[in-house]
């Protein structure tokens, strides 16, 4: 299963994909920090993704404003350290 991981602080992402490709089945395609990076991503490798993981928080915005860019196709896993998004 092919995995993208968008998340601003690279410490976390990459114990994320440490955990991730525990299981052989999984592989992180590529780690991104920014929602520009994210759009500009999905919008040319979407169809090769079947999972995401997004920080909601990101240091240009929150991860939700990439579905204003992106039909989002895949499944999507939210991760934050933020209450309010609960």
């Amino acid at each position: 299963m092919n995995v993208l991981i968008v998340e601003d602080e690279s410490h976390t992402a990459s114990l994320l994909q440490e955990i991730i490709e525990q299981d052989e089945d999984f592989i992180v395609l590529e780690k991104l920090e920014s929602v520009v990076d994210a759009v500009q991503y999905l919008n040319k490798y979407q169809k090769n993704i079947d999972l995401l993981f997004f920080d909601i928080q990101l240091a240009d915005g929150q991860s939700f404003e990439i579905f204003k860019h992106v039909d989002v196709l895949a499944p999507i896993i939210f991760c934050t350290a933020y209450d309010e998004y609960t």
